[in-house]
Order: structure tokens, then sequence, then C-alpha cells
């Protein structure tokens, strides 16, 4: 009975570590980014929320990448240079004025250029989870 309960309480580790490190899916192409959202909260305390993770797949026959959260419709990178799922390039232009924002994906770590910076920091899925949890429980 010991050495089953051992086996089992292995397993459970090996699965729980394989999903708190993991952010890809190698089978779909995809990659998925977590990210905190900071702000100014009550007294002058920095505030951190979890943002929806933003999944990524990439057609590497196309030479685009289709990007979407979760309740939302799926939308497109056309602007691409695409290797891999885990190795690419996005261009986007959002106005005439402002210049192109790169999105970026090397070795599946994921960044930006943006011409308008964000607030939001891209963090491993590990500690995006223990964020989401404190949000649930306060």
């Amino acid at each position: 009975m010991d050495d089953f309960l051992g086996i089992i309480i292995v397993v459970i580790g090996i699965s729980l570590s394989i999903f708190l490190y993991t952010d890809s899916n190698y089978w779909k192409n995809e990659v998925t980014v977590y990210s905190l959202f900071h702000y100014e909260g009550d007294k002058n305390t920095i505030k951190t929320e979890t943002s929806l993770p933003v999944t990524y797949k990439a057609l590497f026959e196309q030479q685009r990448v289709i990007y979407w959260q979760e309740g939302s419709a799926p939308q497109s990178y056309e602007k691409c240079v695409v290797r891999d799922y885990k190795n690419w390039k996005c261009f986007a232009k959002w106005s005439s004025v402002i210049n192109d924002d790169e999105f970026i994906m090397v070795d599946g770590k994921f960044s930006t250029k943006k011409t308008i910076p964000s607030d939001d920091e891209i963090v491993p899925k590990w500690r995006w989870w223990v964020v989401r949890f404190n949000e649930w429980t306060s």
C-alpha cells in the first residue's frame, strides 16, 4: 500500500510540474502567454491582477499567426515571418500615424516592441496561477 501511495504522489507531482511549467502545446503548434496587469490602487499602492491568457498559433505555410483570448473571436497577424510555432515575428499597424508594433516569439518566449507601452508583465504560468488564486481568495 505504501508503494502504491508513493507512486501516486510521484505521478501527481510530475503531472503538476508539467502543467505549471509548460506554456506550449506541441501537438497544436500553440503557445499560451500569461501576463499580469499592474495599476495604482488605493493609498498609492500598486495592484496586480491577471490578464486573460493569450494563445498564439503559428501557421508556417501561410506565414501568419492567429491569436485569441478566452471568450473572444480569433484574430490574426498577417505580416509575419514564421519558422515554427516557437519562433516567429509579426508586425501590426494600428494606425497610419503610429509605427508598426512588433510581436516576437523566440524559443517559446514572447516579447513585444510597442509604440505605445502597456502595463502588462509577461510571467511564467505558475506565477500567473498564484496571482489568480489570490484573486479568488481575497
